[in-house]
C-alpha cells in the first residue's frame, strides 16, 4: 500500500480499512493458505479537541466635509480567524484575516471658479484595497500559513508563500457627472450651452488569489446629453370674447391651451 502526491486531511471524507489473507507461499510458517473465519472490531473515529480560540473584529468610519467644496470618507474594518457571533459553530467561523479600507469622496469643482461662471464640476473619487490571508496555506492545507512562513528557509521563498496564499482585491473609480454651465434667467433657448452635459467615469479593478496571478478590469464610459424644456406660451382663444358672458358658456371662455 503506498500514498501517491501530497495528502492533507482537509480533504479526507472517507476512510476505508481492509483485511486481507496473503497467500501460503508468502509466509508458509505461519499460514496454510485456507480459508479464516474471525470477528473484527474497529472503534469509531471521533475529531476531538477542536482549536476553539475565538477572534476578533473591528470597524471605523470618519467622513470629513470640506464647507460647500464636498466630502472625504474613510472607512476600514478588519477581523482575524475564529471569529463569528455565538451562535455559529466552529467550522462555520472565519478561517482567515481580512483587512480592509475605502476611501471616497464627493466635490464639486464648480466651486472653485468664480460665480459668475455658473459651472457645475461634480467629482467623484474611489479607492480601496482589500487583503486575505488565510489561516492555513492554500498549498498544504494542514500546516498554518504562520508556520509555513517561519519555515521557510529564506526571505524570497517566504515573500512568495505570502504573496501566492493572499487573496488580493483593489479598486479605482473616477466619475465625473453631468458636468454642465448654469442657466441663467431668462428665456430659455434650444442653443444655449446650459442644455448640454458631460458625463465621463473611468473604473479599474485589479485581483489575485492563489488561482489566478492577475486579474485586471478597466472600465471607461462618457456621455454626451442634451435636454431643452421650452416655456410655451398660453393661449386663451375666448378670453376676451363678449359672446360668452353668460357663466353657463364659462367653461368655453376659459378654455386655453399651449404650443408644443
Amino acid at each position: 500500500v503506498s500514498v501517491k502526491g501530497n495528502p492533507n486531511l482537509s480533504n479526507v471524507k472517507t476512510i476505508m480499512i481492509g483485511i486481507r489473507n496473503p497467500k501460503v507461499s508468502n509466509n508458509p510458517a505461519d499460514d496454510d493458505g485456507l480459508p479464516k473465519t474471525g470477528e473484527i472490531w474497529m472503534n469509531e473515529l471521533r475529531l476531538t479537541d477542536f482549536n476553539e480560540d475565538g477572534g476578533w473584529a473591528a470597524n471605523a468610519r470618519v467622513t470629513t466635509k470640506l464647507a460647500d467644496l464636498g466630502t472625504i470618507t474613510v472607512s476600514g474594518n478588519t477581523s482575524t480567524p475564529g471569529f463569528g457571533s455565538i451562535e455559529k459553530k466552529v467550522n462555520e467561523r472565519s478561517k482567515e484575516e481580512v483587512i480592509q479600507y475605502d476611501i471616497s469622496s464627493n466635490f464639486e469643482l464648480g466651486k472653485i471658479l468664480p460665480d459668475k461662471a455658473q459651472v457645475s464640476i461634480p467629482l467623484y473619487v474611489g479607492f480601496s484595497e482589500t487583503r486575505v490571508n488565510p489561516q492555513y496555506n492554500p498549498l498544504d492545507p494542514d500546516i498554518p500559513l504562520k508556520s509555513a512562513l517561519r519555515n521557510a528557509e529564506t526571505d524570497e521563498e517566504r515573500k512568495e508563500i505570502k504573496y501566492n496564499a493572499q487573496e488580493y482585491i483593489k479598486r479605482k473609480s473616477l466619475n465625473f457627472t453631468n458636468v454642465r454651465k448654469n442657466k441663467l434667467e431668462g428665456q430659455p433657448r434650444f442653443y444655449d450651452v446650459a442644455n448640454w452635459a458631460l458625463s465621463y467615469s473611468y473604473n479599474e479593478s485589479s485581483a489575485r488569489d492563489i488561482k489566478t496571478e492577475y486579474d485586471i478590469s478597466k472600465d471607461y464610459r462618457g456621455a454626451l446629453s442634451y435636454n431643452f424644456n421650452a416655456r410655451p406660451k398660453n393661449v386663451t382663444p375666448f378670453a376676451k370674447s363678449k359672446v360668452f358672458k353668460s357663466p353657463y358658456l364659462r367653461l368655453l371662455k376659459d378654455f386655453n391651451f399651449y404650443y408644443s
